[in-house]
This record gives C-alpha cells, sequence and structure tokens, in this order.
C-alpha cells in the first residue's frame, strides 16, 4: 500500500471468506476511491482469516470490477496463505484448483490479470493448474512479502 500510494497507482485492498457456495463473501478494505492514510492501515491489520478460501468467486468479483475501471492495467494480486478449500468441495480431487484457473481465464478474456502469492501450503502443481502461464510465486513464508513485492510488481506491471 505504502509503494503503490507513493507511485500513485489506484488500488483496492480486499478480502474473502466462504462457508459453502451459498456462502461467500467479499470484503473491501480500501476501495479505489479511499485514500492511503491511517485509518485505512488499521482498518485492513483488523483483519482476521475465518472460514473457507473459495477463492474462484472472490476472483471472478474481483475481476469484474477491475473491468469496468478504464485503467491502463488491471491486475488482481492474490496474496494467500491457503489452499483453494470450501464445503462441498472433494479434497480428492482438483476441482477447486481448475475453478481458480477458470476464474483466471474469465478475467483475463476481460482484460484483468491475475498474480498470485503463496505460501508453501500450495505445491507447485498446484499453483500452475490455478494460475496459467506461471503467474505465480511461491514463498517459504509471508514475512518474505515486503521484500520481494516492490520488484515483483515492476515485474508484473511493466
Amino acid at each position: 500500500g505504502e509503494g503503490l500510494s507513493a507511485l500513485g497507482d489506484s488500488f483496492a485492498v480486499c478480502g474473502f471468506s466462504s462457508n459453502g457456495r451459498e456462502n461467500c463473501e467479499y470484503y473491501i478494505y480500501k476501495d479505489f476511491e479511499t485514500s492511503w492514510r491511517q485509518t485505512t492501515i488499521d482498518t485492513i491489520l483488523s483483519a482476521s482469516p475465518s472460514n473457507s478460501t473459495r477463492m474462484g468467486p472472490a476472483l471472478r468479483h474481483a475481476g469484474e470490477t477491475l473491468s469496468r475501471r478504464e485503467n491502463r492495467q488491471r491486475l488482481i494480486v492474490l496474496v494467500t496463505d491457503g489452499k483453494p478449500m470450501d464445503n462441498g468441495y472433494d479434497p480428492n480431487t482438483r476441482y477447486a484448483q481448475y475453478d481458480v484457473r477458470k476464474a483466471c481465464e474469465e478475467n483475463a478474456r476481460r482484460g484483468v490479470q491475475t498474480f498470485a502469492i503463496s505460501t508453501e501450503e500450495n505445491t507447485r502443481a498446484d499453483m500452475e493448474i490455478m494460475f496459467p502461464h506461471r503467474r505465480f510465486i511461491i514463498l517459504p513464508g509471508m514475512g518474505k512479502l515486503p521484500a520481494i513485492l516492490p520488484k515483483l510488481y515492476l515485474k508484473v506491471t511493466t
């Protein structure tokens, strides 16, 4: 947020949670119009995990929102420490991973690209299914995020 604000880039910070396909929630912690200030940072820092990780609907919602914006570049940076999983997903299949891939493909057709940053909870094989064209990075822990994020952002936006 600090870097994007300093660059003057328009951005939003959102989260999601789910409890079955009928109960998917999407949280907006900072919308595109909200300025980057301490109250915004406090709102983001107060976010906490809950329920499950049904990524597909969240990516579709974010993609739809971004597709209506006039920005030259439209990018979703998904930061996750978990696998896509929810009630109704069979853990013995990769349905959840393929749903994420489908959401990324749908967004790409609307001019919205997705890049994922994950911990080692997701395997390379799962990430390759979910994020076509290897548009992902796997970190040993989220503590590494501040060090890599600026370089990564420049790489995926230029």
